[in-house]
This record gives structure tokens, sequence and C-alpha cells, in this order.
């Protein structure tokens, strides 16, 4: 059978992004990081670490791959903070990125390994962002806001094959023999719109199996995000 991750849930990774429109500048960065770096080492979290770099941009078309802008790239700066349980393993992190350019904006992003349950993971979520996530959306306009589920489920029964129907009968009408009847490994993605309160949401899907070392042996796997 295909067993959630946890006992109680099957959530590996939940992610939260706010994206604005503008970029922020390097004041606005600061501001932002000494802020931050206020309320750090309450949250249990690492010293920030900066970042920089090239974002490259490209687009298909009848010329082939051209870059969006002259430089066929765009400044990439911000910084990140994380809280780790060991050298291998990072229990919560906290990013922010801005890149300029035509295609230029910014992200503040929290990620977590930590998902217990709905109430515990808003009340760090919201203990994580108010230090700078009022002054981080009143500087320009939201893009989006996107929740990120990344949910993972292992097939038990080893010594045979865990098939797509097994998991979600739906599957079985989109999955060919080979990743049905054989065991190869599969992928797949589907996306709709539902009516919200504030108008469509976009819902996105995306299976992905994947063969993994766990505690030794090698588990079948299907990740769902």
């Amino acid at each position: 059978m295909w067993a959630p991750f946890a006992e109680s849930h099957s959530i590996e990774r939940i992610r939260v992004v706010i994206a604005l429109k503008q970029p922020l500048g390097q004041k606005k960065i600061r501001e932002l990081q000494g802020s931050f770096e206020a309320a750090r080492e309450g949250l249990g979290f690492d010293p920030l670490v900066e970042t920089s770099g090239a974002a490259l941009a490209f687009q298909f078309g009848p010329a082939g791959i051209v870059p969006l802008s002259d430089q066929g790239k765009n400044t990439l700066a911000g910084w990140q903070a994380k809280r780790s349980i060991s050298p291998d393993f990072v229990a919560e992190a906290l990013t922010l990125n801005t890149t300029d350019g035509p295609q230029g904006g910014a992200t503040l992003t929290y990620e977590s390994t930590e998902y217990t349950r709905w109430s515990v993971f808003a009340e760090r979520l919201h203990r994580v962002l108010n230090p700078i996530v009022q002054s981080y959306i009143g500087h320009g306009d939201i893009a989006t806001v996107f929740l990120e589920f990344y949910d993972r489920f292992n097939w038990t029964n080893q010594g045979s094959i865990g098939r797509p129907s097994d998991f979600l009968p739906a599957l079985s009408i989109a999955m060919p023999s080979a990743a049905m009847d054989d065991g190869e490994l599969w992928h797949m993605y589907r996306g709709w719109f539902e009516a919200g309160s504030h108008g469509k949401l976009l819902i996105n899907q995306n299976f992905d199996c994947q063969d993994l070392q766990l505690n030794g042996q090698n588990v079948r796997t299907i990740q769902v995000l």
C-alpha cells in the first residue's frame, strides 16, 4: 500500500511565496534585513546569509531562444535565513530575493519541513513573517501569493509493484502500461481553476514517482506538489 510520509499526514514540506511586481532597492533590502535580524535569535534562526548573482531570462520564438533583456540577464540580490536542526537538515528557511530588469520583481519565501497541523503552521508563519511582511508588501503591488504543499507517499509492499492506480484510481485512465503494469517510473502534471472569494484560483498538481534510499533501502515513492 501507499503510506503517507508521516503517521498523521503526508506533508513533507510546505512553502509560502509572496511575489511583488516591483524589485526592491538596496535600501529596502537592508531595512528588511535589519528588521528580521532584530527578531532572528528569538525565532531560533541561524545568521543571515546575503545572496547575489544573475537571473537569466529567455523566450522561445521564430528566432529561436533569445534573451528577454539586452544583456540576457538581470541582477539578483537578497538574503536568506535558515533554522537548522543538524548540518544536513534544515527545518525552516526565509528567503528574500529581488531581481531588476524588464522581468524584475521580488519574492519573500517561507519554507518549513516541520508541518504537523494547519493551526500550528499558521501561527509559526505569522511569527516568522511578522517582523517584515507589512513593510515588504507595502513596497509595491502584489503579483502573486501561492501556497505549495509537498506530499510524499511511500510504497510499503516491497517486492511488489506500486501501481499508480493503487495510489489514485483515476490515474489508471491516464497512465500507459509501462507505468501501470511494468513498474516503470512515471510523472504527471495537471491544473484547473476554481472559484475563490476574491476571484479565480489556479490549482496545480504535480505527481512524480521516484525511487529513493530510505534507511538503507530502495523505496518507491510518489511526491505530490
